[in-house]
């Protein structure tokens, strides 16, 4: 029984571990609808543009500088 618990737990561990390995853009969808943060920087979406950790600033792609 104890070795039984024990794998249990090895195996509970090892899935979170392998879960929040899992890149956030590959939980986003591939549609493309850009949009552009408050870095200059067009994404493809806002799914993209959250995973990076960038800010919101209009729909649409990144004018000129």
């Amino acid at each position: 029984m104890k070795y039984l618990f024990a794998l249990m737990l090895i195996m509970s561990v090892g899935f979170l571990v392998a879960e929040s390995a899992i890149p956030c853009t590959w939980l986003c969808p591939r549609t493309y609808a850009p949009v552009c943060s408050t870095s200059h920087r067009t994404y493809c979406n806002l799914c993209r543009l959250v995973c990076a950790g960038a800010v919101f600033a209009h729909k649409g792609v990144c004018g000129c500088l």
